[in-house]
């Protein structure tokens, strides 16, 4: 591998530090700290292995670091580090390397992959086989991985050697957007898409091979950005859908409708609270979703601050970036503790009230037992859905990516948790399709809860020609 020069070295402009802020602020509440420049854009960010909090600025060319104990809104303390560069390039996604190094992507123009350790700041220009370096992430085997989200690319670089990958990954899919290692120390990538088609999450070994693509069930859903769960599942938001998704390493995808369409979430990440938090960049919201489904929505208090990318700082709170009006916001995540009982005379017996009903459960489908049934005639998928609450279980084979097509639809009321076998027919029509070819089918099981939110979960199919 050839090593590359770097184009541009730049010390570190370092600002006043201030006195002590709070840590861990309780669950929900929001404080926000300004840049001098409202127009700056914050975009990418990211925590620092010694806690500090950096992160882009897309329109001001700066990557600027904030120290979440010494902070406060009056006087932030920002370490901003300027990027010598040209005109039509900048800084986008940023992610820890080894020690206390950050590796950064400039996204527009020729494109750049960059470096800062505290003394220099050093850019490459991506090879010619790279377009658009977008999201950017420390590989388990050591090197730095970024995607190129305009040719349908994914490379790395040696974090010691400076060298790139010899040759680009090409990815199945058009728009390679967010990127995170799994628990499987596999590259978990998504795919936004172009008009409804190649919306998708795909398992990349470090020797580049693509193992598999799984698709989203809801089409034109234009995922966006990807986090590894704290329950062994990796979780990516869905902009155009707004929905947040959950795929499992075996490729198992369950996705959750959040309460308001059409707010683009983009930013995801796991929190200390064993939840992930997520930016709704419309919707002008901090959102969390449980690993069991339950979303809850915290506004954010100013005017259009556009919510970009979110991460969780060594503090216990999310940092995220405001890309409208050049803020960064830190949201706590910190339960309130049970109140102690004070001490007194013992009470008086009195008839004791009715019980609150229980919130109900977070809805949740999985799919297990698929198999094809084929007689002289007919066709039919059997299945098993298992469901967690009461219902109405709905599914669909759908063929086509950009023009789908219902072939069944099967449904089943759910009266709680448990098992429900389904039956899709593909009747006649189906049945004389399989004589002539193969049929490859997406089957997607949606829950209606009776109460909460709408969940589903989509496995691809293939069955084989029979005469």
């Amino acid at each position: 591998m050839k090593m590359l020069r770097p184009v541009f070295l730049v010390a570190a402009l370092a600002l006043a530090l201030p006195a002590a802020a709070p840590a861990a602020a309780p669950i929900g509440e929001v404080t926000q700290f300004s840049l001098a420049n409202p127009s700056a854009q914050p975009e990418g960010i990211t925590a620092r292995s010694d806690g500090k909090i950096w992160f882009t600025e897309f329109s001001a060319k700066n990557i600027t670091g904030i120290d979440p104990q010494t902070a406060t809104p009056s006087v932030p303390g920002f370490t901003q580090v300027a990027l010598v560069a040209p005109a039509s390039t900048n800084p986008s996604q940023i992610t820890p390397g080894p020690g206390t190094s950050l590796w950064f992507t400039e996204i527009l123009g020729a494109g750049r992959v960059g470096t800062y350790t505290g003394g220099a700041v050093l850019e490459w220009n991506v090879p010619a086989g790279v377009q658009n370096p977008f999201d950017i992430v420390a590989g388990p085997d050591g090197n730095i991985w970024f995607t190129g989200y305009g040719n349908q690319t994914l490379s790395w670089i040696n974090p010691d050697t400076f060298a790139f990958r010899p040759t680009a990954v090409a990815m199945p899919n058009p728009n390679p957007a967010g990127i995170a290692v799994g628990p499987d120390n596999k590259l978990w990538v998504v795919a936004y898409g172009s008009n409804g088609n190649g919306e998708t999450i795909s398992r990349v070994g470090t020797d580049g091979t693509v193992e598999a693509t799984f698709t989203t069930p809801t089409t034109d859903s234009g995922p966006f950005d990807i986090a590894a769960g704290p329950d062994g599942a990796l979780w990516f938001t869905e902009e155009n859908a707004s929905r947040i998704g959950r795929i499992t390493t075996s490729g198992q995808v369950t996705e959750f409708a959040l309460p308001t369409a059409g707010v683009e979430p983009r930013g995801i990440a796991a929190g200390p609270d064993g939840a992930l938090w997520f930016t709704e960049y419309l919707g002008n919201r901090i959102g969390r979703i449980t690993t069991s489904g339950q979303i809850t929505e915290y506004p954010l208090p100013d005017a259009n601050p556009l919510p970009q990318k979110i991460t969780a700082g060594a503090d216990g709170n999310m940092w995220f970036t405001q890309f409208g009006n050049g803020k960064v916001g830190r949201i706590g995540t910190a339960q309130a503790p049970e109140p102690s009982p004070s001490p007194g005379p013992s009470p008086s017996p009195s008839p004791s009230p009715e019980p609150s009903p229980s919130p109900d459960p977070a809805a949740s489908i999985s799919l297990g037992s698929v198999k094809v049934r084929l007689s002289r005639k007919r066709a039919y998928i059997s299945s098993v859905a298992r469901s967690s609450v009461a219902g109405r279980i709905v599914q669909v084979a759908t063929t086509g990516s950009r023009k789908k097509k219902n072939r069944c639809r099967a449904s089943k009321a759910a009266a709680g948790p448990g098992s429900y076998r389904l039956k899709c027919n593909l009747g006649k029509k189906g049945r004389g399709y399989l004589r002539r070819k193969p049929f490859r089918l997406t089957l997607t099981t949606r829950l209606v809860p009776a109460s909460g939110t709408e969940v589903s979960t989509s496995r691809k199919l293939r069955i084989k020609r029979k005469r």
